[in-house]
């Protein structure tokens, strides 16, 4: 379950405002720390973040729980899982007060019949999803904390070299399948070594063509 910006014309259109008794979607508010569902009313659903941010996550076999992502305001989420049961490994949980739009399956389907050219367009998404989740994975399977930390640094730097994909620290060791104690002490080392500076919020790359510490 991998999001995406709203910026996407299939998106775009799913969510445009509507007028008259056509009504495309319905809004559900989440305090919080509350579990939030792609599924209504037992039907599977595209939700878009209206406001608030939600927190995605997997509970492991063994009990392990890693965070992977987070889904912010103008993203949604259910896309790609729209035709298949809802997994008891993913957790959805809102980081704060969390207002979210849901779209149904079935006007989902309408839409597409409508406008054949949806269907190229959702492949299209679903494929860089499943792309996106490869990446993941390869990140999760770097077996040194230190390289793995530089590789995510170095695939989610903005025009500021500001690493983005993160709320806050406690998040970003999750979503690396690593300790905080791990992440605070190859931060402390990288920030000596001048590869990056950090902030009570921010880490930012000094030297985005060094890949190895």
């Amino acid at each position: 379950m991998v999001e995406k910006n709203i910026s996407n014309n299939l998106i775009t259109e799913l969510f445009s405002d509507s007028t008259g008794e056509d009504k495309r979607y319905v809004l559900r508010d989440f305090e919080k720390g509350s579990l939030v569902s792609a599924v209504m009313e037992g039907n599977n659903t595209i939700g878009l973040v209206v406001n608030g941010c939600i927190e995605v996550a997997i509970n492991g076999y063994d009990g392990s729980y890693f965070r992977i992502s987070t889904i912010g305001a103008h993203e949604y989420f259910g896309l790609s899982n729209l035709f298949a049961k809802e997994s008891e490994h993913i957790v959805l949980r809102s980081t704060k007060k969390t207002t979210v739009a849901y779209i149904s399956l079935s006007y989902f389907l309408s839409k597409l019949k409508e406008t054949p050219e949806m269907i190229e367009q959702y492949i299209q998404l679903c494929s860089k999803e499943f792309q996106l989740l490869t990446n993941k994975i390869a990140l999760l399977s770097i077996p040194n904390v230190r390289k793995r930390l530089l590789s995510y640094f170095y695939s989610n730097v903005d025009h500021k070299n500001k690493v983005c994909g993160f709320e806050n620290k406690e998040q970003l060791a999750g979503m690396l399948g690593i300790s905080r104690a791990s992440l605070f002490r190859e931060l402390s080392l990288l920030s000596g070594l001048g590869m990056i500076s950090v902030t009570h919020k921010n880490i930012y790359v000094l030297k985005p063509e060094q890949t190895e510490a």
